[in-house]
């Protein structure tokens, strides 16, 4: 599993076939030095590149895209999840802890799900100045208030 910090310090290119990264829309144009080509054909070349397993891109309170890997065909297939809403005191670790999400999809073999999960998880680390982890309880409250949860 693997994620850059520091956007144009280090270069996620560096992770060769790696299970799942999870860059920032940022991170990605600057390893390719491309401000303008679509996402999904930046991912495209990521996997060509890297012969990854699994890809999702951050895009902050645009949302992320998962691109799952390639099957042969034309195109990526891509799942989007919009930002959770949350007001953002401090977004240090925030990518860290979206990571961590993705790991547990990962082991559930359901990375839409670790996507949902390290949502629900950076929205609410934003939420607190520091480095504090995130409560079970309060992600568990957290999910539960979400509309796409209620019936």
């Amino acid at each position: 599993f693997g994620d850059v910090s520091g956007g144009q310090r280090a270069s996620i290119l560096k992770f060769l076939a790696p299970t799942l990264v999870a860059p920032t829309e940022d991170e990605l144009r600057f390893a390719f030095g491309d401000r303008e080509s679509g996402l999904s054909h930046l991912a495209a070349a990521y996997y060509r590149e890297t012969d990854a397993r699994g890809l999702v891109i951050t895009m902050g309170a645009r949302g992320a895209l998962l691109f799952h890997p390639p099957t042969g065909g034309p195109r990526l297939q891509t799942e989007f999840l919009p930002a959770l809403d949350a007001i953002s005191v401090d977004n240090v670790g925030a990518g860290d802890v979206f990571l961590s999400g993705l790991v547990l999809g990962e082991l559930t073999a359901d990375r839409a799900l670790g996507m949902y999960v390290g949502a629900a998880l950076a929205s609410e680390h934003v939420q607190r100045i520091g480095n504090e982890p995130v409560e079970l309880l309060d992600l568990r409250e957290l999910i539960a208030s979400r509309p796409e949860h209620r019936v």
